[in-house]
């Protein structure tokens, strides 16, 4: 049972703002990822992704003709989680295709599974 002696908490005006905020901060990246998201949904038959390494990043090649770059795997990974992109609709260059381009085993390994584990985290 509550100790009714006991003074309730109170925020201070300024913690009360802070975390009115942090909270809306939250509020507006969660409304993005839905928004992405149902937007992947809705073309998710249509969207493919083709993954290239281009020397110094990962260039990513959407069906729809968008392009973009990445430095490192965990940034690609998020970014396609966000969008809804599936581990199944993604393929990365073979090296029989094109050795120079191809993502080594290491990256491909990192990505799909990758993708994977984020897909079964949420």
């Amino acid at each position: 049972m509550p100790d009714k002696n006991k003074q309730p908490e109170f925020m201070t005006s300024a913690e009360l703002e802070a975390a009115v905020r942090a909270h809306r901060e939250r509020t507006k990246t969660l409304l993005k990822e839905i928004r992405a998201r149902r937007a992947a949904e809705k073309n998710q038959e249509a969207i493919t992704v083709m993954v290239r390494d281009i020397g110094s990043s990962l260039q990513v090649n959407f069906s729809n003709g968008a392009v973009e770059n990445y430095d490192d795997v965990d940034a690609l990974i998020e970014s396609l989680y966000k969008l809804g992109i599936q581990p199944e609709q993604v393929t990365a260059l073979d090296w029989h295709e094109d050795i120079d381009q191809a993502p080594s085993s290491g990256t491909k390994i990192a990505l799909f599974s990758g993708l994977r584990k984020r897909y079964q985290d949420s």
